[in-house]
């Protein structure tokens, strides 16, 4: 073969392959769409990030009882220098009198280096351990944000499942009832029919077909707001490799324990909350103690008449001293007594909301196990529902092609049967999120 065209061959399988990988379409399981979600949305790598930001918020503190160094380099020209004024007495002047005297260089630089170290403050020593614990509420609240995004995704992904149900009955109703259509038209031009049996089931096909491109659209809306709570680009294109029926499987051997209590991660960021104000008010007493710090320093000067400072030649002269610093609290007006009375406060208060909130999650679950109960018997209501109006549907088809029956009778059993459908496909739904939000009572 000649090489040209085997070079373009390959270029263009080359250029074909490439065209697929970029069209690739993405599957995802609810479990992958949720684990996709927790990496790529907004709120899930804000609440990550906040969670770092807790991190070096105790390393910031933690630094406070670590060696403070600091160095300084200054400069100052003096254009006049500074007049002093001593008694006359001490050169021959009479008495009363004020010798005007200049001490000192125009140029002066110095150059030192410091550093300080905290020996003892009850005040720090407290506030380590509340940072750590400010790191526990921060992971709480991503525990909590991950956990509510997990349900927004899985109710999403169940819009997009429903509206596929509902898409795939309606294509199968079409074709029964283009069957139907086609039939009845035939039996109208050999006379068995009227006019208004053909015109009775056109206006009922056209009707689905209006219906199914409304469907459609909601299909694309549910797709669009799936991917938006995954965190994922609108434009892309993605399938789902469940269906309702296989989830719903799932929930067979899902059991309820009518004793098991709410373990809720906003309980536990609560009692976080009244240890963080209890620390607080330890660290607010701690404020009564002294505190003892360690500090050294050396500095270098220079004074010149001539701005010579680089010149090393000439002197500068060293200054070095270290000592120690204790601070005792003598009297503050009763302020630090005024924030210890505001965290009590504020533990009673957190101590009122942790009871309501007891009583409220208690409810919650309750009410999430009575919906799970009354979505399953509706499931199950609406799957004898759904067999009956099969039946009723098939028998009226039957007498209606064997011309004992009329096109009225035809119609009202189509849509009896879309209708109950419908029905069965939201009764499948509703246990989905039943279980969803029990899960999410439960703390799961």
């Amino acid at each position: 073969m000649n090489p040209k065209k085997i070079l373009l061959i390959a270029s263009s399988l080359f250029y074909v392959s490439a065209i697929v990988a970029q069209t690739e379409v993405k599957e995802f399981t609810l479990k992958q769409a949720q684990v996709y979600a927790l990496e790529n949305h907004t709120s899930a790598k804000n609440s990550a990030l906040e969670a770092e930001i807790a991190n070096y918020k105790v390393k910031e503190l933690m630094a406070i009882g670590y060696p403070q160094i600091n160095g300084t380099v200054s400069y100052t020209n003096f254009i006049n220098l500074p007049t002093s004024l001593i008694p006359g007495e001490f050169f021959g002047l009479p008495a009363g009198e004020f010798a005007e005297v200049q001490f000192g260089t125009p140029h002066n630089a110095s150059a030192g280096i410091s550093a300080s170290q905290l020996i003892f403050d009850g005040r720090y020593l407290i506030g380590v351990k509340a940072t750590k614990l400010l790191v526990d509420v921060y992971e709480q609240s991503q525990q909590l944000t991950d956990q509510e995004l997990k349900s927004n995704v899985a109710k999403a992904y169940f819009t997009c499942l429903v509206a596929h149900e509902n898409l795939d009955l309606l294509n199968d109703g079409l074709d029964l009832l283009n069957k139907v259509f086609f039939e009845t038209i035939e039996y109208y031009k050999q006379g068995f029919v009227e006019k208004l049996d053909v015109d009775r089931l056109q206006l009922t096909v056209s009707n689905l077909q209006t219906t199914k491109m409304n469907i459609e659209k909601q299909l694309k809306l549910a797709y669009d707001f799936l991917q938006f709570q995954m965190g994922m680009p609108i434009n892309e294109e993605i399938l789902l490799s469940e269906n309702i029926e296989s989830l719903i499987e799932q929930t067979k051997s899902f059991t309820v324990d009518e004793s098991a209590q709410p373990n809720r991660v906003e309980m536990t960021m609560l009692n976080t909350q009244i240890s963080l104000q209890q620390l607080n008010k330890k660290r607010y007493n701690a404020g009564y103690l002294p505190s003892l710090a360690a500090f050294a320093q050396t500095q270098f000067d220079a004074q010149r008449n001539e701005f010579s400072l680089f010149d090393f030649n000439e002197k500068w002269y060293n200054t070095t001293l270290w000592g120690l610093q204790l601070n005792i609290p003598i009297w503050d007006s009763f302020q630090k007594n005024a924030q210890v009375q505001q965290t009590k406060l504020t533990i009673m208060q957190l101590e009122n909301q942790k009871e309501m909130m007891t009583e409220a999650f208690n409810l919650e679950l309750e009410k999430a196990k009575s919906d799970f109960s009354s979505a399953t018997l509706e499931m199950e209501s609406q799957k004898k529902n759904l067999d009956l109006a099969n039946s009723i549907y098939e028998t009226t088809r039957i007498k209606y092609t064997e011309g004992v029956g009329s096109s009225l009778e035809m119609s009202a059993a189509e849509q009896q049967l879309f209708q109950t459908q419908a029905n069965y496909i939201n009764s499948l739904y509703n246990v989905l999120v039943a279980k969803t939000d029990l899960e999410k009572a439960m703390g799961k």
